[in-house]
């Protein structure tokens, strides 16, 4: 579960985050993180963090995400995937399948998509065993 913050407070306060993308930051490929990680900038690849993943209203991702819980409020072009919780607040759009344990919608969210919800896998590997 998230932790008592605001969404504002996880954009500016990142003394739990292992990982910052900036909104300067234009990232290409696969990133693997062990810790919690906040994107705010551009990515295209594949995200994946066995810790907690925040996408910025600024964050531009075009990559298929997993995370132990995942707060979108930017865009994300992909596939989402979290052990726990994906929370999607009122200024996000994703175009992209969910699948999740629990999912919380913010009123204005915008997802194109299917959810499929239920208990995840205890690994958050894919399929093919990559992440």
């Amino acid at each position: 579960m998230f932790k008592a913050k605001t969404l504002e407070e996880r954009e500016t306060v990142h003394t739990n985050d292992e990982t910052v993308i900036g909104t300067s930051v234009k990232l290409e490929g696969d990133f693997k993180s062990e810790g919690d990680v906040t994107v705010n900038g551009e990515v295209s690849g594949t995200v994946f963090t066995e810790g907690d993943l925040t996408v910025g209203e600024t964050a531009i991702v075009k990559a298929n995400v997993h995370g132990k819980n995942v707060l979108i409020a930017g865009k994300v072009e992909g596939d989402v995937k979290s052990q726990d919780k994906v929370e999607l607040k009122a200024s996000c759009k994703v175009i992209g399948n969910i699948e999740t344990s629990r999912i919380e919608i913010a009123d204005g969210a915008f997802f194109g998509g299917e959810c499929i919800m239920g208990k995840t896998s205890d690994s958050l590997e894919t399929d093919e065993g990559e992440a």
